[in-house]
């Protein structure tokens, strides 16, 4: 029984360890308006700031 929760304990710390990565942006992003490499690379307040003009 141990060491079947000792494998456990193990696959889940391994997992959590690879998450602590900094996160990786997409390459691209689906877009209508965009090219999308260029969609990948507008943040939230650039779409938004589009919007209301």
């Amino acid at each position: 029984m141990a060491t079947t929760l000792e494998s456990q304990l193990k696959t889940i710390r391994l997992l959590v360890q690879g998450d602590s990565s900094a996160p990786k942006r997409p390459i691209t992003r689906p877009s209508i308006l965009f090219d999308p490499k260029e969609a990948a690379d507008i943040d939230l307040e650039t779409i938004f700031s589009i919007a209301i003009s």
